[in-house]
């Protein structure tokens, strides 16, 4: 919702809460991806969606991820893990954004490791063992 106060701006998306807060906004050029819908998602993903996102470069990606283990990030769908990994590789730069809850949580498909980040925002409920795994491993961490 704070992208409004930060036009001009590109925002490309294929999540469609995304889409519809920011359609339509003066100042912000809304790129969305196609591909094929998963309702549980509320988002586009496969492989158009892939191939969307290889015909583009951006500045910044930020990003989410379902579950974090041993360092690494995971997602339940191999769809998301792909379209994730093609944004990632579009990008310059990498931000993950993830709450406590992740750190708890298990998914099937790995994503990356946090390392592949550039920074990792975490909330204040992330355990003192988590930062320091994170930080000795060499990932840039910052709580918020």
């Amino acid at each position: 919702r704070e992208l409004h106060r930060r036009t001009p701006l590109t925002v490309i998306t294929n999540f469609c809460p995304v889409v519809a807060e920011l359609g339509g906004t003066p100042g912000i050029d809304l790129v969305s991806l196609g591909g094929a819908y998963f309702p549980a998602y509320d988002a586009f993903l496969g492989m158009r969606t892939v191939d969307g996102v290889a015909s583009l470069h951006a500045d910044l990606l930020i990003a989410s991820t379902t579950a974090i283990t041993r360092g690494q990030c995971y997602h339940q769908s191999q769809e998301t893990v792909a379209v994730k990994r093609a944004l990632m590789a579009a990008c310059e730069r990498s931000v993950l954004v993830v709450d406590h809850t992740k750190f708890t949580r298990r998914g099937l498909y790995r994503l990356a490791p946090l390392t592949e980040f550039d920074l990792v925002v975490v909330d204040d409920g992330v355990g003192a063992a988590d930062l320091e795994a994170m930080r000795s491993a060499g990932v840039e961490v910052q709580v918020v």
